[in-house]
């Protein structure tokens, strides 16, 4: 096959320098002439198609039959832009040719005319002025994964992140041909699973890039030169962007689509990322970071750093390359801790971000047969697991001069003490992080009139770890502490944020699921935790509980958007998947582990695939579940590996909100 549309030229693939090819002249068309008011002529320098990567060259893109592409031009008669359908040629080696869809460009004079294409043809994604395109950077980009004879899995890229530009200046002729050659810098990563065959799988869930240059200083996009062929504006003053690339895999041995790969020992996963046209070195380096469900990260540097072989790790703007990352760490590796928030702006406002969180945290170790258990990890290896909010309840033992948590009447084995002790020796290990801590007291199972002095006192204890609550607190004013909020009134004396109007098993979401903390700052609250399970009269699938989990990440999705009252005024949210299901099972009855275990089932897988398959991405808010870290709870399939995570990396599909 001829080779009309390299991404690059032949050369290195492995990680080091990486060149791009040389631009091409910006010059006149085609021989011939036409008049003024006649339609332009398009077609394609090269064969009719594009949007996939060709067989027989991995550089190599190429156009499809109906791509669109947008063609700009100042000096056309009347209409200024129009939309092109690419149309297939009757040969590899003939040219395709560019139809347009409603109205077509015509010549508006003898003049020279400029101009400017782009792929995609979207509003959402591009504009040109002036020779100038604005390209919108797609924050998701998913792969589509096949698993190859050997055992490892590649990705086929989105090619509507593939931004493709050309341009071409003419007085009239007969024909405009434009040749198109694709802007993204693209780096093909390959994730290796652990070494040895006897290790256990890794569950990989994507594939995070935070690069702090590439982009205008306005969030999102970032403007190209088209016809000078390279990226413009001050990269140096945008703000640190991040990019995930999502899977999207059909596991043939059960017959089911999935969103995450368990990838076995010795095997590899590669994705394909489309980065803005900047060059990646020491002056602009991005930080990589496995995505995979668990206590352990990555991070890896690229952009200055040597490889195995010394050779200096480089790619040029618009090149194509390869980078490998080390074998996953084995299983007996020390923990690191899944540190998600490390990474991120300081000026991001914790309003912004989606937060893994455990409901009755420490639920994992009760009195009583263990009834009324909500998780299996404890405080600090939830914190590995990148759980970042935690529900504690605080109540005195007969006898006890301490508060140990509990869950309703049923006690743990845990102390106030103990849990806040934990977590802020974990802040002190991992100083990028912080945790934000929802308090209340539980009522004891005996007369106790000083509960909140004494609590209020223990809480005192740990001021200097504590910072003061406010709704427009940033991940800078929170690294390395604790956010407290609390269903208990202090009298103004604490630090914590006072939640007030708390709404109780509301199954509805409206207004009266609005609660307030310090009586001012919009707190929206979902905590529908007991419905029956039953076939009769009852939601034996969890639907309803799942629907207004949903609802509410709806309403906090709109947190994004600064002209939105949730964001004017800092609004607050917390929502609660977990809960229990009760039936007219033995076993499946109120506050019971296994109805706990049950409504797990029912509702985390539901919703760890409506945050999968959205769309239209934003914050979460805090979401408190159970079970976090084990994909089965005894016989119930629980996703508590998996929801957490996809939490964790919706913090990396959309633009979050900073202060200024």
């Amino acid at each position: 096959m001829k080779k009309y549309f390299s991404a690059l030229c032949a050369g290195l693939v492995v990680a080091g320098a990486l060149s791009g090819c040389s631009d091409d002249d910006f010059g006149n068309g085609q021989n011939g002439s036409a008049s003024a008011g006649e339609k332009v002529n398009f077609t394609l320098g090269g064969p009719s198609s594009r949007t996939v990567y060709d067989d027989e060259d991995e550089y190599q893109i190429n156009w499809t039959d109906g791509d669109k592409v947008r063609i700009y031009c100042d000096e056309a008669e009347d209409v200024k832009q129009a939309d092109y359908s690419v149309l297939k040629s009757e040969t590899e080696e003939s040219e395709g040719k560019l139809q347009y869809n409603e109205n077509g460009l015509a010549w508006g004079g003898m003049d020279e005319h400029h101009f400017y294409a782009v792929y995609p043809a979207d509003d959402s994604k591009v504009s040109v002025s002036n020779g100038i395109a604005r390209f919108r950077i797609n924050q998701y980009q998913r792969c589509e994964f096949s698993q190859t004879s050997d055992g490892n899995y590649v990705g086929s890229p989105d090619m509507s992140n593939a931004y493709m530009t050309a341009s071409l200046a003419t007085t009239p002729v007969d024909e405009v041909k434009l040749s198109f050659e694709p802007i993204m810098t693209t780096l093909e990563i390959t994730l290796r699973g652990r070494n040895e065959v006897n290790e256990p799988s890794i569950t990989v869930t994507g594939l995070s890039i935070i690069s702090k240059v590439g982009r205008s200083d306005d969030l999102g996009w970032f403007n190209y030169d088209v016809a000078n062929k390279t990226i413009v504006g001050d990269a140096s003053a945008a703000p640190e962007q991040t990019t995930l690339v999502g899977i999207r895999y059909f596991d043939e041995a059960e017959n089911a689509e999935k969103t995450f790969i368990d990838l076995p020992a010795g095997k590899s996963v590669t994705f394909t990322v489309f980065l803005p046209p900047v060059d990646i070195n020491a002056a602009n380096q991005i930080e990589i970071r496995p995505n995979v469900a668990g206590p352990v990260e990555m991070k890896v540097t690229v952009g200055g750093n040597t490889d195995a072989e010394g050779k200096t790790v480089e790619y040029k703007a618009k090149s194509k390359g390869k980078l490998t990352l080390p074998a996953w760490p084995g299983s007996g590796t020390e923990v690191t801790g899944n540190n998600w928030i490390t990474p991120l702006d300081d000026n991001i406002y914790v309003q912004q971000l989606s937060i893994p969180g455990t409901h009755d945290a420490a639920a994992y170790e009760t009195t009583g047969l263990n009834l009324g258990a909500t998780q299996d990890l404890t405080i600090g290896e939830q914190f590995d697991m990148g759980i970042r909010a935690f529900d504690l309840r605080a109540a005195k033992r007969a006898l006890a001069s301490e508060f140990w948590l509990y869950h309703g009447i049923t006690a743990t084995s845990i102390s106030l003490k103990d849990a806040l002790t934990t977590l802020s020796e974990k802040l002190n290990a991992n100083e990028g992080e912080f945790v934000i801590v929802q308090l209340r007291h539980e009522k004891e199972g005996k007369p106790y009139s000083d509960w909140k002095e004494d609590l209020y006192e223990d809480l005192k204890g740990y001021d200097a770890k504590v910072v003061p609550w406010k709704p427009d607190l940033t991940i800078g004013d929170c690294r390395g502490s604790i956010v407290v909020l609390t269903r208990d009134d202090y009298d103004g004396r604490s630090k914590a944020g006072l939640i007030s109007n708390w709404p109780d098993n509301t199954s509805v979401l409206e207004n009266n699921v609005l609660a307030y903390i310090n009586g001012t700052t919009p707190y929206y609250v979902q905590d529908y935790y007991r419905y029956f399970a039953g076939n009769i009269f009852g939601d034996p699938e969890g639907s309803r509980k799942a629907g207004l989990v949903e609802a509410l990440l709806e309403v906090t999705k709109q947190f994004k958007d600064p002209t939105s009252d949730y964001f004017q005024k800092k609004a607050w949210a917390l929502n609660h998947t977990s809960g229990y299901a009760t039936s007219l099972s033995i076993t499946e009855w109120t506050g019971t582990t296994v109805a706990y275990q049950s409504n797990a089932a029912r509702v985390n897988p539901q919703i760890y695939n409506y945050m999968q398959n959205q769309t239209d991405f934003g914050p979460t808010g805090i979401i408190f579940m159970d079970w976090v870290g084990a994909r089965d709870a005894t016989s119930y399939r629980v996703y508590g590996d998996l929801l957490p995570q996809v939490i964790i990396d919706n913090n990396y599909r959309y633009t979050m909100l900073r202060k200024q």
